[in-house]
């Protein structure tokens, strides 16, 4: 293709004092180009040039070349054309009213551009974060501005982010490049580097600037530069998942420069990485201002792949400023699987709260700690929630580190729930509740939660907030004696305050058992917190060497530690194991100071009682 133009006229503008005639113009007009190479005609100096006009005024009338619009790219941001050897005009002289949309992805590239009023960039979801979206080559090549034009108002420099998706988090595009640092000459240049929301797409603050080629930003006024920037961020509604191909090692679903608070944003990791990470479901970094708080921020973390990296440190929501003294809250982490360093379900480094922000932990390898909630100021991590196991009650994770429900011992409120069997960590810090919930009885006998070194709860417990949630655990009929689920097992001693046995006998009415919780030691320093169930009534039982143990001492059916009646329950011993039974036999046992022992039968049927 050689020229374009949008319009052509060969009118004359009226004359004479007493002229009433009229002239019809062209203005208007609107040229778009997707596609095609535009070679032009073969200048003197032998390079071939093509031109675009939006306008052109053979006559004296140009109101054919005002208004004008040209597009370069489609709406949807594609975009396959060759103008590199192309000169954009919106009219031949005129500049009034004439509008530039770049469109096109990225790398168009072309000689000039001359007489436009407004540059628009749209942005679309084709735009990769760290594109360049138009150059100009020709020295003189950005509004003829070494011929002493008026240069362009860059407040009439817009950007369009309707088309943007929610996987586009952060960027900063060059929207507009020349070859030298004088190319690009602007009059009110002002930076917006307040990083005003967006007009066009409210998920996005933004900041433009003009910058040298060493980074430098031009000074304020009419000035030069070589680039025209594009900073963005969505700081809310983000939609990420993990990119194996890509070479960054930060990954957030939404951030925040602007003093904005990032909220409902996803990010989730369900790929091999290429290279260790960290990840933030949000992150608020307030450089201006130092505000904005993060909340209902998601982070997922499904794999890692079965390579050497991790995910080095994870965050459900994330202030990062010192003196950012507003709130992570309500942000969510979830993991189950992969390998991770430590945990965060809410982190601030600035003076605000860290509240209501939940932990899950259901699989994979924690190689670190893992926090509830963290606040840089002492007492303002409160009321975050770590949850250990499934819905279900399945759990396959390993946490080789210790528990924090805030990283201080001033944080309170937080909440550790235990809904799974096998649960082992180092250490457990600043817990004021702690909720075991069994799912099914296969927790019988075993452990829900093991301590693996000595500290206990990290402080004294109020006895009174750890509960139970049993109502999905069903009693097996088939036992007899004494069952009991550790819901803790300590190294080393627990303390707890306002401790008595917790009696759910009652909830249990039509079952032959009493259930209740206590420490091992049924005092208020114990290195096991227990749920146990005895057996009251009607229960009947065969001990012998096919089911004892050598290190056996007492056998018995039926037995209340609480004062309850034990009837009607039997016993049969026909073997003991090599050791004996060095205490007793009983078919009932009652180790309360009240309660009766009522209707009970011991048999002995052996050769070696």
């Amino acid at each position: 293709v050689g020229d374009i133009y949008g319009g052509v006229t060969y009118a004359a503008q009226p004359s004479g004092s007493g002229s009433t005639g009229t002239t019809t113009t062209s203005g208007g007009n609107t040229v778009t180009i997707t596609g095609g190479t535009l070679t032009g005609g073969t200048r003197p100096d032998g390079t071939l040039r093509g031109n675009v006009y939006g306008g052109y005024a053979n006559g004296t009338n140009t109101t054919v070349e005002m208004n004008n619009e040209i597009n370069l790219g489609a709406d949807d941001g594609s975009y396959g054309a060759n103008l590199t050897q192309a000169t954009i005009y919106g009219g031949r002289t005129e500049r009034s009213g004439n509008t530039l949309n770049v469109k096109g992805q990225k790398n168009i590239t072309v000689k000039g551009v001359h007489n436009f009023t407004n540059y628009n960039f749209c942005l679309t979801d084709k735009v990769d974060k760290n594109a360049t979206m138009l150059k100009v080559t020709d020295h003189n090549g950005f509004e003829n501005q070494y011929s002493g034009t008026t240069p362009v108002n860059f407040s009439n420099v817009k950007i369009n982010l309707q088309n943007m998706s929610a996987k586009q988090i952060a960027g900063r595009v060059t929207l507009l490049e020349g070859n030298d640092d004088n190319a690009l000459k602007f009059q009110n240049y002002t930076p917006t580097a307040a990083w005003l929301i967006s007009p066009t797409h409210s998920d996005y603050e933004y900041a433009l600037r003009l910058v040298r080629s060493d980074g430098t930003e031009a000074p304020t006024g009419t000035t030069t530069g070589r680039r025209v920037l594009l900073d963005y961020n969505r700081f809310q509604n983000g939609n990420v998942a993990y990119d194996t191909t890509s070479d960054d090692t930060d990954w957030f679903a939404g951030r925040s420069y602007g003093g904005h608070t990032t909220e409902h944003n996803i990010l989730t990791i369900d790929k091999p990485l290429s290279r260790d990470i960290m990840a933030y479901g949000a992150k608020t970094m307030g450089t201006s201002g130092g505000s904005g708080g993060t909340r209902g921020n998601t982070l997922e973390i499904k794999s890692t792949g079965s390579n050497a990296y991790q995910v080095t440190t994870g965050y459900g929501g994330y202030i990062g400023r010192a003196t950012n003294a507003d709130t992570v809250q309500n942000n969510v982490l979830r993991m189950s699987g992969g390998t991770v360093g430590t945990l965060y379900g809410g982190y601030s480094a600035g003076t605000g709260t860290v509240t209501a922000n939940k932990t899950y932990v259901t699989g994979g390898t924690v190689t670190g700690d893992i926090y509830a909630g963290y606040a840089a100021t002492a007492g303002k991590a409160t009321g975050n929630t770590l949850t250990l196991g499934a819905d279900d009650g399945t759990y396959g994770a390993t946490i080789a580190g210790e528990l924090y429900g805030s990283n201080d011992a001033a944080g309170t409120g937080n909440t550790l729930v235990v809904q799974a069997g096998n649960v082992s960590v180092k250490k457990v810090h600043n817990f004021d509740t702690f909720k075991f919930v069994l799912y099914n009885n296969s927790l019988i006998d075993r452990t829900m939660l093991k301590i693996r070194e000595t500290g206990g709860l990290g402080g004294t417990v109020d006895w009174n907030n750890i509960t139970v949630d049993a109502s999905k655990f069903a009693l097996d009929p088939t036992w007899m004696g004494s069952h009991s689920v550790k819901l803790i097992e300590s190294n080393g001693a627990m303390n707890f305050s306002n401790y008595a046995a917790t009696n759910f006998t009652a909830n249990y009415a039509n079952d032959p058992y009493e259930v209740y919780m206590h420490t091992n030691s049924d005092t208020a320093q114990g290195a096991d917190a227990l749920l146990t169930f005895n057996r009251l009534r009607d229960g009947e039982r065969t001990y012998s060497t096919a089911n004892a143990a050598a290190t056996d001492t007492e056998v018995f059916t039926g037995i209340s530690a609480l004062g309850h009646d034990v009837v009607r329950n039997k016993l049969l011993v026909t073997g003991v194991g090599t050791n004996g039974l060095t205490h007793f036999a009983a078919a009932g046992l009652n180790t309360f100071t009240t309660g009766s022992l009522t209707d009970n039968a011991l048999t002995i049927d052996s050769e070696n009682p």
